[in-house]
């Protein structure tokens, strides 16, 4: 699975919960190429998906979410930061 397209396609499904709240999200590194990761697409989604719900969830009203995602090594490593 690209991570890329995982990343992109939850920020997809957050994205009105995050606009409802007036939440801004900034992405860093996911133009970078990043490794293949594998298992369930669903799955893996359902879970990216619940950790940036949760992240917009606490986060201040009109605030900002920084998502970053970085390689180290065969890893991947999705970072969410809010002022929440």
């Amino acid at each position: 699975i690209l991570v890329n397209e995982l990343l992109q396609q939850s920020l997809l499904e957050v994205m009105p919960q995050a606009r409802g709240r007036n939440i801004t999200v900034a992405t860093q590194g996911l133009d970078a190429e990043l490794p293949v990761v594998y298992g369930s697409r669903h799955w893996l989604t359902k879970a990216v998906s619940e950790y940036l719900e949760q992240s917009i969830r606490s986060a201040r009203p009109g605030g900002l979410i920084e998502l970053s995602v970085q390689a180290v090594g065969t890893r991947v490593i999705v970072r969410a930061r809010n002022q929440g």
